[in-house]
């Protein structure tokens, strides 16, 4: 047994070391370990990561300004948030909703890939234009028109929209520019709102880098889910 519990700590320090190595924020909860034939097994839900795949990840495949986005690591986050939303709701008697702007549904379809989400998961909303805002979502359109609709303004607007529309007890939205047009000086590509609450409060997010579309969309639904999960 001590042998078992020696070998779990050494693959959170090695997976630890390894995220800090290469710049990646990844959340990571409460881990169960096995081994098998000597292989340690992280077991995230029905997730399963090798340990002695580790090498696959050994360079970033994406850098800039010294950050380190790996899709190998993100797609390993989005299964492990989605898998924490998932336990929090078994908690609760409680529905969740999206309203996605720039990301498209990318925030829904992670919250469905584990089984039994339509416990919680009542929809999304997909709103990429101004009328689909406004008419769905009960958006403002001075708030559009004054904020621009990247703004904080309107992505709260978006959340109470999605709890209102979908009656669900909370939601989360984004709205943002992807790139790689549109962007402005005031709004450039890569700045991203995110918000998720309910009918009496809601929390926000800014993000400002610019990675590329498709790793900005990326990097908004695994944060979006982040800060869906840290909500009190």
């Amino acid at each position: 047994m001590a042998g078992g519990v020696s070998a779990n700590n050494g693959l959170r320090s090695a997976f630890h070391e390894h995220a800090q190595k290469y710049g990646w924020t990844i959340y990571i909860p409460k881990f169960s370990y096995t081994t098998d034939n000597a292989a340690m097994i992280a077991i995230v839900g029905q997730f399963k990561f090798v340990h002695q795949e580790f090498s696959a990840l050994n360079a970033p495949a994406f850098s800039k300004s010294n950050i380190s986005i790996n899709p190998i690591v993100m797609e390993l986050e989005t299964k492990i948030l989605s898998k924490e939303i998932q336990q929090y709701f078994y908690d609760i008697n409680c529905t969740v909703s999206t309203a996605e702007s720039c990301t498209g549904g990318r925030i829904a379809t992670a919250i469905i890939a584990v089984p039994g989400a339509s416990d919680y998961f009542k929809g999304g909303i997909v709103s990429y234009t101004n009328e689909v805002k406004e008419n769905l979502l009960h958006v403002s359109h001075e708030t559009l028109e004054q904020e621009s609709p990247v703004s904080e303004a309107v992505a709260k607007q978006m959340v109470a929209g999605a709890c209102s529309t979908l009656h669900t007890d909370y939601a989360i939205a984004v709205t943002g520019c992807a790139g790689p047009s549109g962007g402005t000086p005031e709004i450039p590509v890569g700045t991203i709102w995110i918000a998720c609450g309910n009918a009496s409060e809601v929390h926000t997010l800014k993000l400002e880098a610019d990675y590329g579309r498709d790793i900005n969309l990326a990097v908004a639904t695994n944060h979006a889910l982040r800060l869906f999960i840290d909500f009190p």
